[in-house]
């Protein structure tokens, strides 16, 4: 299977992610209309047994939203993630 969907092909998705982790940043919504939302993302991961279990908390203005992922690793460059709140899988 050809993995199209990585273009940081040097990432180590399961070591970025192990331990803490902060995003901060505003993400700029022009349709419907021009939004601007303040964000902060703290992740913590630990990688184990070709599974990454990863937190989420994710802050949108005043708004808070709590993931817990389960990604396994499907080859060095693909991993699958579910999380129970999400529909359908994720690849990263």
């Amino acid at each position: 299977m050809k993995e199209k969907f990585n273009n940081f092909k040097n990432l180590e998705f399961e070591k970025f992610f192990t331990g803490k982790v902060i995003a901060k940043g505003h993400l700029i919504i022009f349709y419907p209309k021009i939004t601007i939302k303040n964000l902060k993302v703290v992740f913590k991961g630990v990688f184990k047994n070709n599974k990454l279990k990863l937190y989420e908390k994710y802050i949108e203005n005043q708004k808070e939203i709590i993931r817990n992922w389960v990604f396994e690793k499907q080859s060095n460059t693909l991993f699958i993630g579910k999380e129970k709140s999400v529909i359908g899988d994720r690849k990263s």
